[in-house]
């Protein structure tokens, strides 16, 4: 039944939809979700940027785990699917690359790949949920919760239009990634009534948790090392932030043009700068992504705060009794 709907949805296909797809299914990528963080974290909320990208490396990190776990305790092909489907069928089910128009020099080639993780759970329909569903639930306008209803549901379909995942994958990330969105609301839900306390725990088990992970953990993509580092970086900086980083968050569109380009300089000199100097080792590729989360979430932001000032404190409004004359 599930090769079935692939191929229904893949009879579907025309040149305009396959790059309609591949561009939406880059919109589910957690390489794009770490895009928006700066943006987030410099222009909208400090705040929801932090918690956004904590919800995001989180959902990541575990879909990865469950990746390479999974086959471990699956055994059961007629269960859960853990071969891609255009590897299980490749008779069946048509990919982007097979296909005899692929050009690749063409722009968008970049985008049309052949992914060669485990299948279940599918990362793209489980990172979207979390990451869509805590900006629904946090900004509650309208119109943004029906682009953002349209977005996870179009990132679900895009993974079986284009031969990646089972309907069983997609619908498995949406249940995980559901289920950790609620998690994180109920711990936002304590860190507002308890923040001090909570922020010790937070970089305590960010000091003790991290480099058990990475001892254990034998990752040769480095993306979970990756997610570690930024998770570390970011969070470390937000503290620091709080006590130390204050600047004005929103501002005329000029100054949050400048900001932006500020900030984007300082991440082209890590990232391309920095990073071509290291080497292809985890330790390297941590030290990377925690100096970007450190730079998004507090180097930049002191930066800003120098340049363009701090936001003013709230005025206090005195009594009728201080407000009355003296004699």
């Amino acid at each position: 039944m599930q090769i079935e709907l692939i191929r229904a949805l893949q009879n579907l296909r025309t040149p305009p939809l396959t790059a309609f797809f591949e561009i939406i299914t880059t919109i589910g990528a957690t390489q794009f979700y770490v895009f928006v963080l700066p943006l987030l974290f410099w222009w909208v909320s400090t705040t929801i940027g932090y918690r956004f990208i904590v919800v995001v490396l989180i959902s990541a990190y575990l879909n990865s785990m469950l990746k390479d776990l999974g086959p471990l305790f699956i055994s059961n092909q007629y269960l859960f699917y853990t071969t891609r489907p255009f590897a299980a069928y490749p008779e069946q089910v048509w990919t982007c690359r097979r296909d005899p128009l692929f050009d690749p020099q063409a722009v968008l080639a970049r985008l049309c790949r052949e992914e060669e993780s485990f299948s279940f759970p599918s990362g793209h329909a489980q990172t979207s949920l979390v990451a869509w569903g805590y900006l629904l639930l946090t900004v509650r306008r309208r119109w943004f919760s029906a682009l953002a209803v349209a977005l996870i549901v179009l990132i679900g379909l895009s993974r079986m239009y284009l031969g990646q995942h089972w309907p069983t994958d997609v619908l498995g990330g949406w249940l995980i990634g559901g289920a950790l969105l609620g998690g994180a609301f109920y711990l936002f839900s304590l860190w507002r009534l308890h923040p001090r306390a909570l922020n010790l725990v937070l970089l305590t088990l960010l000091l003790a948790l991290v480099p058990l992970l990475l001892a254990l953990d034998d990752d040769p993509t480095f993306n979970r090392t990756r997610a570690l580092g930024l998770l570390v970086g970011s969070s470390s900086g937000y503290l620091a932030h709080i006590r130390y980083a204050k600047f004005v968050v929103r501002a005329a569109w000029s100054v949050q043009i400048l900001k932006l380009a500020i900030g984007a300089l300082g991440l082209g000199a890590l990232q391309f700068g920095l990073g071509a100097l290291l080497p292809n080792m985890h330790l390297a590729e941590l030290l990377l992504t925690l100096l970007i989360g450190l730079w998004v979430t507090l180097v930049a932001p002191l930066i800003f705060g120098r340049i363009w000032g701090v936001p003013s404190p709230p005025a206090t409004v005195r009594s009728a009794d201080e407000r009355a004359p003296t004699h």
